[in-house]
Order: structure tokens, then C-alpha cells, then sequence
């Protein structure tokens, strides 16, 4: 109701300034005139846009925990990702057309836009204008080939690697040995990734409604920082604006700062618990999806008390600031929900997942580990079988590979 009431408020705004363009300004054609017209032209599209998006919203099922504020940037930031997703998977596909083609040009970008860097010019790059010619001039090679590039990078050279400084050297997760560091230039790249994984989900499962909350699984990782001050963390490492982006969670932004691991999946079951509505259920690995259900199993009473009392549990490790800022979102506590989710529990865990959160579309994680079978016996039975929502395993996974890979397992 607060959705169509704000949206009538805005279309009554409109009218209002088309009142007034109609009824006050003069009819002189003075450039005065003709400005104020214009800017009450825009307000009124503007204000009527609104209107529009609020109206739309009404009909969706949003979180009873968002606001309206809220709720508006929730649908930019969904249908913006979504469309954008749509648009760069479309060149994506097209692209596998043209293999020998896009890897050439994917090249040349890379050689144009670090040519006068330290390695372009000890390897002669410069005479490299297709992949046969990058074959003759620079062969495979180890990690560390690079290593002393690396270290100059740390100390605080510019234009060794990459134009300039990059953004974070990024330390691999050491799946084949010890973590390495990369140099990332723009972290911001990511965004194009997240995209088409979310259009192709959108794609995969039209019942998912993306207005609906997600619940997503993140401990934020440790972050160092080089002699220089370049930060080294994970791909993963979400630094302090991009965090206050994540408004379209279960978990409220300030609890992405947590970056031990119990505390984190507590916090973010503690939150998604509240929202019984949530849309899908997302996490890097399946590895912490199994966790995560594991702690609920172990701590649902020591959960459904904070759930009930709206408090954060004392033995949490918390900094101050994150455990007040997450006892101020819990609002004065949901023991109606609490006491819901208790006669679940005692029921057993199995399909827990489903029961609990009867609206779930989707989970989506990259299952290295081969647990996908028995999460869907036990956590996530019915999300896959009885329903018409598959389990999705997925993920587009570029940090070893290079390469763009995904997945998918249906009922």
C-alpha cells in the first residue's frame, strides 16, 4: 500500500506542474520563459517516471523490510543489471562465433592499452599484431616468470605490468599450490560478469521474481596492504563503497564487514531467517552453503533467540560498530517469525531450505567439491523436486581460468 500511495504522490506532482506550466507562466517567448517551461517539462516526465516505477513496484513482492527509498533503488539496481546482463551475454554468445576472432581483438586491447610498461617493452611486444605472432615472441610461462614484476608493483613502481597502478593485487585462493598475486587493473570488471550470470538466471527461471530479497552468504576477506599502500586481498574483497551498494540482501550492508567466518554465516542466516519471502539463496561455494546449514542445525535456538529479541548473541565477535549497526536493523525482534521457523526445526532438516523459505527460485554457488548430491538429499530437498524451481549450481568462474565457464543442474 505504501508503494501506490508514494506513486500517487508523485503522479499528483505532475499534474501539479502541469497545472502550473498551463496557468502561471506568461506566454511571451522570452528565454526566461522558455527555460522555466523546459524545467517543468522535465520535472513532470521525471515526477510521472516515478510514479510509474512505484506503481510497478506495488505489484511486485517486496521485502516487508525494505523502504520506500529502498525499494526504488532495489529496481534500479535489478532491472539495470538484468538488461545490461542481457545485452553483454548477447555479445557473449555472439562472440563464440567468431572465436579466433574475439581471443585476436581481446589481444590487441590488452597489448594497446599497456604498451610503454616495463614488460611490453623487455619481451618486444610491440611487433605482436596477431596470436600466431604472440606464440613466436613470448611462450608459455610459469608464475614465476613474473614474480620480480610482481615485487616491483608492491614496492610502488608505476607502468610495470599494467598502465599506471592497478587497483588491488589480487591473491589467488592457492587451489594448485601457494596463493599468487595478480594485478587487477579495474576490479570494477566484475560487474560485467555478475551481469550476464544474473541475466542468464533471470533467463533459466522465469518464476524468479527479482524483486524478492537475496540472501547471500559473503565473510569479507582479510585485506593487507603493500609497502605502497596497493591493497592484497581476494577477487572476492568488497571494499567500503561497494558494500553500501549491497541493498538488495537479506543481510543489511554493514553486515558484509564481518570477516570471520562463523560470525559471518550467523549473521547472514540470523537476517535471511527474518525474510520468509526471500527470492534465491547465493554463495561463492557450495562448500559454504553446507556450512551454513550445518551451524543452522547446530545453533537455530541460540538464532531464533536473537530473531525474537531483536539482540545481537554477546559471544558474537563483532566490532561495535557492526553489532550496533545490526541490532538497529533487527528493529525490536520478530518472535512471531521466531516461533514459525522453531516448529520447522523440530520437525527435522530435511528440506529445510524449501520449508523455510517456501518463495526460494534458485541457489546458485560452483559445487568444486561434488556436494550438489547430497545437498539435494538432505538441505535442499523439494527446492529441486517437488517444485518447479531446479536447484542451480552456478557460477561464471574466471579467477583460475581465464576463461568463462558454467554449469547448470536441473530436476
Amino acid at each position: 500500500m505504501k508503494y501506490v500511495a508514494t506513486s500517487a504522490g508523485f503522479f499528483i506532482l505532475s499534474a501539479a506542474l502541469i497545472y502550473y506550466a498551463v496557468n502561471q507562466t506568461s506566454y511571451d517567448a522570452g528565454l526566461s520563459t522558455i527555460c522555466l517551461i523546459l524545467l517543468l517539462a522535465f520535472l513532470t516526465l521525471f515526477s510521472g517516471f516515478i510514479g510509474f516505477v512505484y506503481l510497478f513496484i506495488s505489484t511486485q513482492p517486496v521485502s516487508q523490510f525494505c523502504s520506500v527509498p529502498g525499494a526504488f533503488a532495489h529496481f534500479f539496481l535489478e532491472y539495470i543489471v538484468i538488461w545490461q546482463g542481457k545485452r553483454l551475454k548477447a555479445k557473449l554468445v555472439s562472440s563464440f562465433k567468431r572465436p579466433r576472432e574475439t581471443q585476436e581483438a581481446a589481444l590487441m586491447k590488452i597489448l594497446c592499452s599497456n604498451q610503454g610498461t616495463s614488460y611490453y617493452r623487455d619481451f618486444g611486444l610491440s611487433g605482436i599484431n596477431s596470436l600466431v605472432d604472440l606464440k613466436e615472441k613470448h611462450g608459455l610461462t610459469e608464475y614465476d616468470h613474473y614474480v620480480t614484476y610482481i615485487d616491483r608493483i608492491a614496492k610502488g613502481e608505476r607502468d610495470v605490468m599494467v598502465k599506471g597502478m592497478p587497483e588491488r593485487l589480487v591473491l589467488t585462493s592457492g587451489t594448485t599450490g601457494k596463493g599468487k598475486l595478480l594485478p587487477y587493473k579495474r576490479i570494477s570488471d566484475s560487474f560485467t560478469t555478475n551481469c550476464v550470470a544474473f541475466a542468464n538466471l533471470r533467463e533459466c527461471f522465469p518464476n524468479w521474481q527479482p524483486m524478492r530479497s537475496k540472501m547471500f552468504l559473503y565473510c569479507r576477506p582479510t585485506v593487507r596492504r603493500s609497502h605502497c599502500g596497493i591493497d592484497i586481498a581476494s577477487r572476492g574483497f568488497f571494499d567500503e563503497s561497494q558494500i553500501r551498494m549491497m541493498i538488495n540482501f537479506t543481510t543489511p550492508w554493514i553486515g558484509f564487514k564481518i570477516n570471520t567466518l562463523f560470525e559471518a554465516i550467523y549473521v547472514h542466516l540470523l537476517f535471511g531467517l527474518r525474510d520468509k519471502n526471500m527470492g534465491c539463496f547465493i554463495s561463492v561455494f557450495t562448500t559454504m552453503i553446507l556450512e551454513a546449514m550445518q551451524l543452522l542445525e547446530k545453533e537455530w535456538p541460540r538464532i531464533l533467540r536473537d530473531l525474537s529479541t531483536g539482540s545481537i548473541d554477546k559471544d558474537l565477535k563483532l566490532s561495535p560498530e557492526v553489532r550496533m549497526g545490526l541490532t538497529e536493523y533487527l528493529g525490536g525482534g520478530w518472535p512471531e517469525r521466531a516461533v514459525e521457523l522453531e516448529i520447522e526445526f523440530r520437525q527435522g532438516f530435511d528440506g529445510i531450505m524449501k520449508r523455510i523459505w517456501p518463495n526460494m527460485a534458485f541457489i546458485s554457488a560452483l559445487d568444486i567439491l561434488n556436494l550438489r548430491e547430497n545437498l539435494q538429499k538432505t538441505y535442499c530437498k523439494g527446492v529441486f523436486q517437488s517444485s518447479r524451481t531446479p536447484l542451480e549450481v552456478q557460477k561464471l568462474y574466471t579467477e583460475r581460468t581465464g576463461t568463462l565457464w558454467q554449469r547448470r543442474w536441473n530436476s
